[in-house]
Formats: C-alpha cells, structure tokens, sequence
C-alpha cells in the first residue's frame, strides 16, 4: 500500500463522517457521541503509526497499520445513527457493519488480495475478547498492531470521562450505576491476569478494573511504553476505591507491568 492510497482513503474517511454531523434526524448528543469516535479514529491512527515505525516496519506496511486504524471503527457512526448505542450487543457488530460499508463504497476493491484480506481480519476482530487461532502470521500480527493502538486510545478516552467529565460520552447506551460497588469477579481475573468480559460489569467501578484487565492483552513494548508514558494505569488508580483489596490489586498490577 503507497501513500497514494491513504491519501484516499483519509479523504473518504472524512467526507463519509462529515455527512453524519449534517444529518437532521440525528440528535445533538448522538453527534457529540459521533465526533468521539472520529477523535478517537485519528487518535488511534497516530498510535498505530507510532508503533509500527518502532517495529521497524516496511513503508508499505506501516500504510496498511494506518488503512485498518482508520477504518476499524467506521461502522460506529451507522450503529450511533441506527441505535444511539455503542453496545454491540444491544444494536449490531459495529465491525461487520464497518465491513459492510467498506464493501458497498467500493473501497476494498481498491486494495490487492492480501492486504484486503488482512484489513478485513484485523477490522472483524479488533475487539474480541480473544483473537482466533487460525489466523496466519500477517492477520495475527496485524490484528495485535490494531488491538494495542485502539486499546491505548481507549484508556484516554475513559480517563478523560472519569476525570474530567468531558462532553463526550463514552458509556453512550450502557445504564451503569454510580455506586461504590464493584465485582470481586474481576478483582480475581486481574490476579489471574485475565482479561474480563464487558457484559459482566454493572457499575462504573467495574469498569474502571475491566480497563486494568486490558494490560494483559498488549503487545507490544511500545504500546506498554506509550501507557506507561501516559500514565493510564496510575490515572486508573487514582479514581477507584482506596482498600486493601485494591491495594493489592495495583502490587499485582505494578508486578506484571516490572516483569514486561
């Protein structure tokens, strides 16, 4: 993939989202919600980039990084517009219907064979819980480049809410409660380093130790660099109930990054 392309590519990227905003059926809040996703796409595109040229990658390569990280969320600003939700669940895989669109504007057809095959593959699951083990060497290591430079977004874009209660919402449609309360379910999977599931949580607390869980699904050492640059983890930290079960939870935490 040349520059050519993402240069087309980044011109389509911004013409299909700016008709969203235009769009007198959807709300102002939908609209606060869709400029998050598209913040959040450019976000995940710098990271990406980072990451790949730390890995010493091809020109061409590093394109490809940058075509996925722009297109892996696409899909979201159809399920804000369809659903006013983020929740898959509760609306449609906001991946299969990025996919979708993807393949309706023509724009997989601009790409050759093996690398349309590994946008697919990294966009279809860029956020499972887990990525499947029948993947080749490319998909697999493209489909970790997306997962990391999304998941380190993430982090920012829940630090920003919790803290400084920015206008974007990213709960949009999850009815979570504000209570104290939190799951010893995820409490044991962090010291198990496990990652958690999201239809488990049930407060904003749950949440906020589903996001811990995530450290053990980078990787990458630049993308632990980044978060521990970022100080996501200790931001984290900062906002949960201060006990000795969370104690413990930060020295296993702290453990694991030391041992990376």
């Amino acid at each position: 993939m040349n520059p050519k392309d993402i240069k087309f590519f980044n011109k389509f990227f911004r013409n299909y989202t700016k008709k969203f905003y235009s769009d007198a059926e959807i709300d102002d809040e939908t609209k606060i919600n869709l400029k998050l996703k598209e913040v959040h796409t450019y976000r995940v595109y710098r990271n990406i980039t980072y990451i790949s040229k730390s890995l010493n990658l091809k020109e061409e390569e590093i394109n490809l990084a940058k075509a996925i990280a722009l297109f892996h969320d696409i899909g979201r600003f159809e399920q804000l517009r369809q659903y006013k939700t983020f929740l898959d669940r509760k609306s449609e895989s906001h991946s299969e219907m990025g996919l979708k669109i993807l393949y309706e504007k023509g724009i997989l057809n601009w790409m050759e064979e093996r690398e349309r095959k590994i946008l697919i593959t990294a966009i279809k699951f860029h956020n499972v819980r887990e990525i499947p083990k029948n993947l080749n060497t490319e998909e697999l290591f493209f489909c970790r480049l997306i997962r990391d430079a999304d998941k380190t977004d993430i982090f920012k874009v829940w630090i920003d809410y919790f803290e400084h209660k920015s206008c974007y919402n990213p709960s949009y449609g999850m009815d979570l409660s504000d209570s104290d309360e939190y799951s010893h379910n995820i409490i044991s999977d962090i010291l198990a380093n496990k990652i958690s599931l999201l239809e488990n949580i049930r407060t904003y607390n749950d949440l906020k130790l589903l996001l811990l869980t995530w450290i053990y699904d980078i990787n990458f050492d630049a993308s632990l660099n980044l978060i521990l640059k970022r100080k996501y983890m200790r931001e984290i930290f900062k906002i949960l109930p201060k006990n000795k079960e969370m104690k413990k939870v930060f020295e296993h935490v702290h453990f694991y990054i030391s041992e990376r």
